[in-house]
């Protein structure tokens, strides 16, 4: 078995660490940088570019050049907002679809997925830190933006595995940058608010630490806001975190401004916001810091700390007249299992629709789908009296089980909810063997 490192996939820029002699430590990239910006960029011929040699390619060769911002890539079908944004967010770039609408690329006769596209820059880091450590690596956690959705979430798994690497665990940036307060000896219960500014993006974590403990209150997120109206964003996010933890500002001991401490107004935010000026500022390595020390968790090199997680999305079904029911509320600490009880719409119906969806509007159609499936052979009944339990379960890895149960047969069906990232199972597998056997990763065929 090889190295577990930690990786930070931010909105502009991402960094590689690892645990040594029990304390984590920035591994430089290829090129001898702390920080890689978060792009990937394809020449002319379709060779491709990672970080600041993609941003020299658009710089050099910007009316021919495919140069990509992963934030902005992952996790999109290719409608007409897509299609509108891209011209702001990768001008020179030809973007096709696949058969189900997800994103793809188009690179030279053929076209790549967003996995397959990360998987450029999270091999990059690898690489970098096997050149560093003198061995393999096998495994990563990685910290990205709490405002992933579980699409994105599941692109940057599958990205990690074509690269080589499985990931281990996923956490939010805020709540990455967060750990390191919990190595910290605290003879007390404190809460702490950690804001955390990468770009353009912004995430926010209320957590609560005490004796190796930490507990995420309540977490958010927001990407791809531009110049001015970030700091907007970000205040409106903080005071929904705060509405979240159920905490009022003078119930926060301590604000911690981590990521790009360069944005103007963003020591003013954390004042506003909570009451207080930022009690320390970490610079952009907080989150990978934050991220290395979880890999030293999970490999037992660091004892007595223990995170306890947050959903950053509500989770819930679709229910009748398109209305979307939440089941497990955004904020809730992972792992954690709820249950709701539903019945029928209509006299004699003999199985109902589960839909699985993830997000805030109280409408399913502006949500994010994840899974359907079908609870069949219910008895005949009136509308209202059949029993249907719903129950969603989430372990400490983020993995979703939805279950749902007829009261009075103790017919039950159940379903992993797997997000799909664009790529079927079986062609994440072919990638990864050939990233293995050290061939270049190939494009798939425009559909």
């Amino acid at each position: 078995m090889g190295r577990m490192i930690a990786i930070h996939l931010g909105a502009a820029q991402s960094q590689v660490a690892v645990m040594a002699g029990g304390s984590p430590r920035v591994i430089p990239n290829l090129e001898g940088r702390r920080a890689t910006p978060t792009i990937v960029g394809f020449a002319e011929d379709g060779e491709p570019r990672v970080g600041e040699a993609a941003r020299q390619l658009s710089a050099f060769d910007g009316s021919r050049a495919c140069v990509l911002s992963l934030a902005d890539l992952l996790g999109r079908k290719l409608d007409a907002r897509t299609a509108r944004e891209a011209r702001r967010w990768a001008p020179a770039a030809r973007l096709g679809a696949a058969a189900n609408g997800d994103l793809r690329v188009i690179v030279g006769d053929g076209a790549l997925s967003p996995p397959e596209i990360a998987a450029h820059l999270l091999g990059s880091l690898k690489a970098a830190a096997e050149l560093r450590l003198g061995e393999a690596v096998d495994e990563a956690v990685i910290a990205v933006p709490a405002a992933f959705n579980d699409l994105q979430r599941q692109a940057i798994r599958d990205a990690g595995e074509i690269a080589g690497l499985r990931v281990a665990r996923l956490v939010n940036a805020s709540t990455a940058a967060a750990l390191a307060l919990g190595l910290e000896s605290c003879d007390r219960r404190r809460r702490v608010a950690v804001c955390h500014l990468d770009g353009h993006g912004f995430d926010v974590s209320i957590v609560e630490i005490e004796e190796g403990w930490v507990r995420v209150l309540a977490t958010a997120g927001a990407l791809g806001v531009p110049g001015e109206s970030l700091l907007e964003t970000a205040a409106g996010l903080c005071r929904r975190s705060l509405e979240d933890a159920r905490r009022a500002p003078e119930q926060v001991d301590e604000a911690l401004l981590a990521g790009e401490d360069g944005t103007p107004g963003s020591r003013d935010l954390v004042q506003r916001a909570f009451g207080k000026p930022p009690s320390r500022v970490t610079l952009a390595d907080g989150a990978v810091l934050g991220a290395a020390i979880q890999a030293g968790v999970l490999r037992g090199e660091v004892r007595d700390l223990v995170l306890l997680e947050a959903t950053s999305h509500t989770l819930g079904i679709e229910t009748k007249g398109g209305t979307f029911t939440p089941v497990i509320e955004r904020g809730s600490t992972i792992p954690t299992r709820k249950r709701r009880l539903f019945t029928t719409i209509a006299d004699g119906q003999t199985h109902v629709l589960v839909h699985v969806l993830q997000g805030e509007s109280d409408l399913a159609a502006f949500n994010q789908s994840l899974h359907k499936f079908d609870l069949v052979e219910i008895p005949w009944a009136r509308r209202g009296k059949p029993q249907i339990e719903v129950a969603f379960a989430i372990d400490a890895n983020g993995a979703m089980s939805v279950e749902a149960t007829d009261r009075e047969t103790e017919r039950r069906q159940a379903i992993r909810v797997h997000a799909s990232s664009g790529l079927a199972r079986s062609e994440v597998e072919r990638l990864a063997r050939l990233r293995l056997d050290k061939e270049p990763i190939s494009m798939s065929r425009t559909a």
